[in-house]
């Protein structure tokens, strides 16, 4: 085999390693961004907990209430909404989602009926 032939092998190589360390780069780096965001549906069950802690808090806050609650989440943020049958029912609904751990924000699209 002649020098050019080594040469070309060489390169040959030194081009694939480069070639094969640039594609384990960007696997790992898409990895790590992959682990570092929380995936949808992760979000989405932390949402839907928040949504039942707060609905089990009010129902147990007010377990004779004629209200009707309506409680959605999205990221964090907790809208209250239907119907409140006194304002004092709409203040302790509204307080009752921000004691609940994961809520960021209460909405209140309340409405009182008296």
């Amino acid at each position: 085999m002649g020098w050019t032939a080594r040469m070309e092998d060489t390169v040959m190589v030194k081009t694939q390693l480069v070639a094969t360390l640039a594609l384990a780069s960007g696997l790992l780096g898409a990895g790590a961004a992959f682990a570092a965001a929380p995936s949808a549906s992760a979000a989405g069950n932390a949402d839907a907990q928040i949504t039942r802690r707060v609905l089990a808090r009010i129902e147990q806050d007010m377990p004779y209430s004629a209200s009707e609650f309506r409680v959605s989440t999205h990221d964090g943020v907790v809208t209250l909404s239907g119907r409140a049958e006194t304002s004092y029912a709409e203040e302790r609904a509204i307080e009752d989602a921000h004691g609940v751990h994961g809520v960021t924000e209460v909405r209140d699209d309340l409405t009182v009926v008296s």
